[in-house]
């Protein structure tokens, strides 16, 4: 998987990556990841004991709101997209944080969910479709033709206006008592591993 994706992974047989071993010893600083993906002026949504069990899109930071949008459809799939849960948001975390993430790993176990969830083929599904990016992948190595003309085309350069454009949530600063100016996502900014991933061509 690492060797498919092109940026390989080296751990040593039975090493987890840092992610992995943060959730294996517990103890998650949710105080932080909260001050990292949610805006200040907004909230989360919480369980019976008032601890964060979900995190409405509409919340989220925009650089947080854009990663999720990979994550949801391409790592952690997930059929709702207007909120992440707790685990997810860890994941988002650690991925804006630079953190060591072997999605590598990740990914074969959420296809592993996927499988035994009982979806029979040829049953229709209100999901979007999970992994698209490892699926047409796969269907170009093996050679098959990608259509030229698809249902949604990017033209123009994935920049901050794109993004407030078509990544963000709608309703996204509504009901915001603040004044101060909007702060920009300053996508030049970004680690270029980052910026590999949002400005991919069929080409």
């Amino acid at each position: 998987m690492n060797t498919y994706i092109g940026d390989p992974f080296t751990l040593e047989e039975g090493e987890l990556d840092e992610y992995a071993k943060r959730l294996t010893r517990g103890g998650l600083n949710i105080n932080l990841v909260i001050d990292t993906l949610v805006l200040s002026v907004k909230s989360y949504e919480t369980n019976a004991s008032g601890s964060p069990k979900n995190f409405p899109r509409k919340n989220l930071r925009t650089m947080t709101q854009v990663m999720m949008m990979l994550v949801i459809h391409n790592i952690r799939p997930r059929s709702d997209t207007s909120s992440v849960p707790l685990d997810t948001a860890y994941l988002l975390y650690y991925i804006l944080d630079y953190r060591q993430v072997d999605v590598a790993r990740i990914i074969p176990n959420e296809i592993k969910i996927i499988d035994e969830s009982g979806h029979r083929l040829g049953s229709r599904t209100p999901c979007t479709l999970a992994f698209p990016e490892f699926i047409t992948g796969l269907c170009m190595r093996a050679r098959r033709v990608i259509p030229s003309q698809v249902q949604d085309t990017v033209s123009g350069v994935m920049d901050d206006r794109y993004i407030e454009r078509f990544c963000l949530a709608k309703n996204i600063g509504q009901g915001s008592t603040s004044t101060s100016p909007v702060q920009k996502l300053g996508f030049e900014d970004w680690d270029p591993r980052l910026q590999a991933t949002f400005t991919h061509t069929w080409d």
